[in-house]
C-alpha cells in the first residue's frame, strides 16, 4: 500500500525498480546542487530539501496538467519554480 492509502499504479517489478532508481538519481542531483548552493547546510538537510523540492516539482506538474484553467496551472508552476530556485540558491 502506498503512502496515504492510495493504491500504486500496477507495474512490473522491473518497471518499479527502474522508477525507483530514477527517483534516487534525481534526489541525489538536487542534493548535490543544494549542497553547492548552501555549503554550510547539514548533509541531512540537503537530502530532505532535495526530496521536498522533487516532490513539489512533480506535484506541481500533476496539478497543472489536471487543471483546465491555464492561468491557475501557470501560477502553480511559477510558485513552485520560484520556491525551488530560491532553495537551490538560484540554480536551475
Amino acid at each position: 500500500k502506498a503512502a496515504g492509502g492510495a493504491k500504486p499504479v500496477p507495474a512490473s517489478p522491473e518497471a518499479r525498480a527502474a522508477m525507483t532508481e530514477s527517483i534516487r538519481v534525481q534526489i541525489e542531483r538536487l542534493e548535490t546542487v543544494r549542497a553547492g548552493a548552501q555549503p554550510d547546510a547539514a548533509d541531512s538537510g540537503n537530502r530532505g530539501a532535495a526530496i521536498r523540492n522533487w516532490a513539489a516539482m512533480i506535484g506541481a506538474v500533476v496539478l497543472a496538467r489536471a487543471s483546465d484553467d491555464r492561468a491557475l496551472a501557470e501560477e502553480i508552476l511559477a510558485e513552485v519554480r520560484a520556491r525551488v530556485k530560491a532553495d537551490l540558491g538560484g540554480a536551475g
